[in-house]
């Protein structure tokens, strides 16, 4: 079982500031997860100095915050995904507009509408 106490936690109920029910809480779990109890009995005989102890949470919480963000500035979710397809979908059509637009169309073919040819038309007995 997982313990997610943190120290303010510990501490208050060390110095007998929680509810009874969180402290009961607090015990109820201790005797199943050996290192909260470790904690618990750590945290009785020695106080840690509060100055090094801050300077050391805040450097873990830069830690894990720089960590995160570097996870997210990699990670490609569904919705990075799908803003891109449609962005490049976008562009797809503007360059097709673009070019229908911007550059004349081909005269149709001369098959389509035969065209009238002055032809000297020869004679059928030959002369």
């Amino acid at each position: 079982m997982k313990s997610n106490f943190d120290y303010i936690t510990i501490r208050n109920y060390l110095d007998g500031k929680l509810d009874h029910q969180s402290m009961h809480e607090i015990e109820k779990r201790a005797l199943d997860d050996p290192f909260l109890s470790d904690a618990l009995e750590g945290y009785t005989l020695k106080t840690p100095d509060e100055k090094h102890l801050s300077i050391l949470q805040r450097q873990l919480e830069l830690h894990i915050a720089l960590h995160q963000e570097k996870n997210n500035a990699l990670h490609f979710s569904w919705q990075r995904l799908s803003i891109a397809a449609a962005a490049g979908l976008m562009f797809i059509i503007a360059c097709i507009l673009f070019w229908i637009y911007n550059f004349p169309t081909q005269k149709k073919p001369t098959w389509i509408k035969p065209s009238v040819e002055n032809v000297n038309p020869k004679p059928l007995n030959g002369k």
